[in-house]
């Protein structure tokens, strides 16, 4: 469906081809026009409102464009508003899922990709720009220029000057119809920045943004006049009756050759007192001065550079400085009016009517928070799942493989039974064995007790002395444990072993001597 730029839908059997060329014949130049904003006041202020509200914006929106030549915290912020939707991929998507649709949103794409190139018009990024320039005004349009056969050539801006509102419509005011004229079919985009429901002449950010500067104006004025006054020295002649009618000139002109300090010639029966506040030194002027400064960072991209969710202005780039919902809604409001206003025209006059439509829109989602996201694959990994590999590594942008699993620990070496080493390859606790092997060590004693078996690999004291234990039960303690316990240095280990062992040694030799008794033999 085609729409006129007063949001009219137009018959699509009834659209004529688009007119081709440039149509619009304002002028670029503001020569002989007065700035809006010279010597503003509230007085002022009021006053372009007020005609505003009766359809008559053209003080109103001449004040919009000063704003952000003369105010540098309006002009960064906006900027910064900008570049947040322009570091926003452009996509075009077909308009459904056959092959037609494909091919109209290729050769869409290409159009808006060679638009502006060849006749240096206005590129599709500078389109993009243009529209987003109606947040402080309330609306921004420019011109389509088509060439033969519905080719799309480029686009031209048009200041929101050369518009004005009368019964209801928006109308171009060219140099040659001061009463206003409507613009042709399918040749305008044009954006209408909707802060609030009502009539378009009271849209746009531009009536907080006005007061503001206004006031941030004046303080700063009174600022300069407070440094003036008390951050420079004032210097004073007093003369007699004779030198001040003789020598007036030339005292003031010496005054006047000291340099910006200031001062005053005066007579001797002339006294001057310079009252000063209570609070002289300037703070309430920067205070108002930040203050204004944070209001406009509000207004404009919906935080400050302390707060929001992404940290405000603190993070550096111009997607987190702009909070994610305005941007997204700047995306959407741009996307809107591309698809609406230059790809449904552009369809009808290339492919007819009823062909799928390619849809604009913009890549505005913001970065995932991968060090969140690793948490969370942490948290699942130790529950018991595991991670695909090819999907961590496209999620994480890195080439990641899973680590080679860990060798299985080596068999015991009795030379290493009191060496700085266990089985697990890790530093056991220094001080608990002699570091060089004991001339009988466990697995040696084990092949000497005549039993094959040794000691299984352990990879601490405690199990060692588990292991030996159980081998000194089969096999005798007498024989083991004088050699056993010379491979330690602590002496309350040593001890604890020594009573353990002949313990286990004395149960066992009771046992045989019962053994031996019941069978009517005599013990060893």
């Amino acid at each position: 469906m085609l729409y006129d730029p007063q949001g009219r839908p137009i018959d699509e059997p009834e659209a004529k081809p688009p007119q081709v060329g440039i149509w619009c014949s304002a002028s670029q130049s503001d020569l002989g026009d007065t700035d809006a904003s010279r010597n503003l006041t509230p007085a002022k202020v009021d006053q372009y409102m007020t005609a505003a509200n009766s359809g008559d914006i053209t003080d109103l929106v001449k004040l919009a464009a000063e704003l952000e030549e003369k105010n540098p915290d309006i002009a960064h912020a906006l900027q910064t508003r900008r570049l947040a939707v322009l570091g926003c991929p452009l996509s075009v998507t077909p308009g459904d899922k056959s092959a037609k649709a494909k091919e109209i949103a290729a050769a869409f794409e290409l159009a808006l990709n060679n638009a502006g190139r060849r006749a240096s018009l206005d590129t599709t990024a500078n389109l993009v720009a243009d529209l987003l320039g109606a947040l402080l005004p309330g609306f921004a349009a420019s011109e389509i220029v088509w060439g033969k056969g519905g080719e799309l050539l480029g686009f031209k801006h048009i200041e929101q000057r050369h518009f004005n509102y009368r019964d209801g419509k928006l109308l171009l005011i060219p140099q040659d119809q001061s009463a206003g004229v409507e613009m042709p079919a399918a040749k305008l985009v044009f954006r209408r920045a909707r802060v609030r429901s009502g009539l378009l002449c009271r849209d746009g950010l531009v009536r907080p943004l006005a007061w503001l500067h206004c006031f941030a104006n004046l303080n700063l004025k009174d600022l300069l006049g407070f440094i003036e006054r008390y951050g420079m020295p004032f210097l004073t002649a007093k003369v007699d009756e004779k030198s001040w009618n003789n020598d007036r000139a030339k005292i003031q002109a010496l005054i006047r050759g000291l340099g910006p300090s200031g001062g005053g010639v005066f007579t001797r029966a002339v006294e001057l007192e310079l009252l000063q506040a209570s609070n002289n030194t300037g703070d309430v002027y920067f205070k108002l001065l930040e203050y204004v400064r944070l209001a406009i960072e509000k207004l404009i991209l919906g935080q400050t550079a302390t707060s929001g969710p992404s940290g405000g202005l603190s993070k550096g780039d111009a997607q987190s400085a702009v909070r994610q919902d305005i941007l997204e809604a700047d995306c959407a409001a741009v996307a809107d009016t591309i698809n609406s206003q230059v790809a449904t025209p552009w369809t009808l006059f290339n492919y007819g009517p009823g062909a799928p439509v390619p849809v604009v829109g913009f890549e505005c989602a913001p970065p995932e928070d991968l060090q969140a996201f690793a948490t969370i694959v942490k948290t699942l990994s130790d529950a018991g799942f595991e991670a695909d590999e090819a999907e961590m590594s496209e999620r994480f942008g890195l080439k990641l493989k899973r680590k080679a699993p860990p060798p299985p620990p080596p068999e015991f070496n009795a030379k290493d039974a009191n060496g700085a080493k266990g089985a697990s390859g890790q530093d056991l606790e220094p001080g608990t064995r002699n570091q060089e092997p004991a001339e009988g060590d466990a697995a040696a004693l084990a092949a000497d007790s005549g039993s094959g078996t040794g000691v299984p690999p352990v990879d601490s004291e405690d199990a060692l002395v588990t292991a030996a234990l159980e081998a000194f039960a089969r096999d005798g303690a007498d024989k083991w444990a004088g050699k056993l316990l010379s491979g330690f240095q602590t002496e309350a280990l040593a001890k604890t072993i020594e009573n353990t062992v002949y313990a286990a040694a004395a149960g066992g030799a009771a046992s045989k001597a019962t053994e031996l008794n019941s069978k009517g033999g005599k013990g060893s």
